[in-house]
């Protein structure tokens, strides 16, 4: 597939650029600016800001899907960033009519609040609350879109070994997260791209974590 990847020079993102890559889809990676860690011969850089609509346009041309891994930095987690750039991203893709976007999002983001484990509900109402705000903001303009929008929600991101078979369920309403659970990025990545063909989550919220059982 051709993949447009957002937010490809975070942790995550790399790690979706490289899986991507591994498994033989055509890559383009819109970025603030040039980025020299990685070369392949189907990767291609375009360099932009995400208020350019003209710039994503020409990007989204041509592309199967849009991946986002975009986040705030540590510094500034209450920035409004998806309330900003998705009113962008989303009228770019409906001008050249492409419809599939998976956006990572967290787990207490939402509708996904119910699922979520105790200490996470603390952090969605209390220091996490700007952040997850902005997440959900940008999650309802998906959701009034024309798009075949898919939101996954992991629980705390950390660096280690892909997991065989990570934990992944649709958000519903009796549906509790394991306690005490991390999801590594190599996972969320792995996640992502078996998502891009599965129209059973299209226009649903995906819980995850790297635990293997529930």
């Amino acid at each position: 597939m051709n993949l447009l990847i957002i937010g490809a020079t975070g942790q995550t993102g790399q790690e979706l650029v490289t899986q991507a890559l591994a498994s033989g889809h055509q890559v383009t990676v819109y970025i603030r600016k040039s980025w020299p860690l990685l070369t392949h011969a189907d990767l291609k850089i375009i360099t932009g800001q995400l208020t350019e609509k003209d710039k994503l346009v020409s990007a989204m041309r041509q592309q199967d899907a849009v991946l986002v891994t975009l986040g705030n930095p540590k510094s500034n987690k209450s920035a409004p960033l998806f309330e900003t750039v998705m009113p962008v991203i989303i009228n770019a893709m409906e001008q050249v009519g492409l419809k599939r976007i998976i956006k990572m999002s967290a787990m207490g983001v939402g509708e996904t609040f119910v699922n979520a484990p105790l200490h996470y509900k603390i952090a969605a109402k209390t220091f996490l609350k700007g952040a997850f705000t902005d997440h959900e903001r940008g999650e309802q303009l998906l959701m009034s879109s024309s798009l075949n929008w898919t939101t996954l929600h992991p629980e705390i991101l950390v660096d280690k070994q892909k997991t065989v078979q990570p934990y992944v369920a649709l958000s519903r309403t009796n549906l509790k997260m394991p306690i005490n659970s991390t999801t590594r990025r190599v996972d969320v990545a792995q996640v992502m791209l078996s998502l891009l063909n599965d129209e059973t989550t299209y226009e649903r919220q995906v819980l995850m974590c790297s635990k293997q059982s529930h």
